[in-house]
């Protein structure tokens, strides 16, 4: 694979995340608890998401997710919280369709109507969006560090902190739910 090039994005000197928008024309860079929207043909910002300064103190941005539908953009806040935007007019909103409101963070599937969430009182779950209600509990009282679903969406791999800051990965079966294994 050959590397097209480099691109610095203004005013995040470290990329963290960067997601893509489903119609592939933007994505959403992050870093230093900043995110920023870019065009993805001329890498040109249009548009900056952060936090106000409160008392010398800021939230950070990061860990951007647009829906599979790419009518909203989900950031994921220090505060712990989400910050939710509407695509459509870039206000935010206070909550996502057919998601619980104490959720901080959002691990969607691109096909199926699943999500993985971790809620404040750090339950882990594979939610269905379309039933508004959990399918399984993943994990309680662990960090969610990354959600993956494979291509075909028929596993899911969870990453988790454990223990002593011990991380684990776990794999499960979407349609069956069922645990596959850990690593």
């Amino acid at each position: 694979m050959e590397t097209l090039g480099d691109v610095r994005i203004s005013g995040i000197p470290r990329v963290t995340d960067m997601a893509f928008s489903p119609t592939g024309l933007t994505a959403v860079v992050s870093g230093l608890g900043e995110c920023k929207l870019v065009d993805m043909e001329t890498w040109k910002v249009l548009r900056s998401f952060k936090e106000p300064w409160i008392d010398r103190n800021r939230h950070g941005l990061g860990s951007p997710r647009f829906t599979p539908d790419g009518k909203y953009l989900v950031q994921q806040c220090s505060e712990p919280s989400l910050r939710i935007f509407d695509t459509a007019s870039w206000e935010r909103v206070d909550r996502l369709p057919g998601l619980p409101d104490d959720i901080v963070q959002y691990r969607p599937a691109s096909q199926l109507p699943l999500a993985v969430i971790r809620t404040r009182d750090k339950a882990v779950l594979l939610w269905n969006v379309e039933q508004q209600a959990p399918v399984a509990k993943l994990d309680q009282d662990r960090g969610l560090s990354e959600a993956v679903f494979s291509p075909d969406e028929s596993l899911l791999a969870v990453s988790i902190t454990g223990d002593r800051n011990r991380w684990r990965l776990r794999v499960w079966n979407t349609k069956s739910v069922e645990f596959v294994h850990e690593l």
